[in-house]
């Protein structure tokens, strides 16, 4: 199992597609799986996303049904612990899976089958007129 699976759906995002697919392959935390769902996807983008060559890379093809339907397609795949999403015309900085694995490390229950303890819910906004 792997700790993130990053969903990107895409349709007719050509060239733009490369971009985002590369920050994902630039990200320093590698424990990832990266599935990209072709939602009726044009020529461009198709010949894009094949040209990839990631074992982390999960191709899905559909035809297309909109964006819910992609992202519910994509997260019935998913095998990670946790779950992503990336616009494919959308980028992530190198360090950004990195800062979500450290900020899950830090804040996750000290034992298997431990529950975090719930944050006390803010006091009532008083509304001044």
């Amino acid at each position: 199992m792997v700790t993130f699976s990053c969903i990107t759906t895409c349709y007719n995002e050509g060239p733009l597609l490369r971009q985002s697919l590369q920050s994902m392959w630039r990200q320093g935390f590698r424990d990832f799986e990266l599935i990209l769902v072709l939602d009726g996807a044009d020529a461009a983008t198709r010949a894009e996303a094949e040209r990839q060559n990631d074992p982390r890379l999960r191709l899905l093809r559909q035809a297309n049904d909109g964006l819910s339907s992609a992202r519910n397609r994509g997260l019935a795949a998913a095998r990670g612990d946790y779950v992503c999403f990336l616009d494919a015309d959308d980028t992530r900085p190198p360090w950004a899976l990195q800062s979500l694995a450290r900020a899950i490390d830090t804040s996750a229950p000290a034992a298997p089958g431990a529950t975090l303890t719930p944050t006390p819910a803010p006091p009532a906004m008083t509304v001044l007129r």
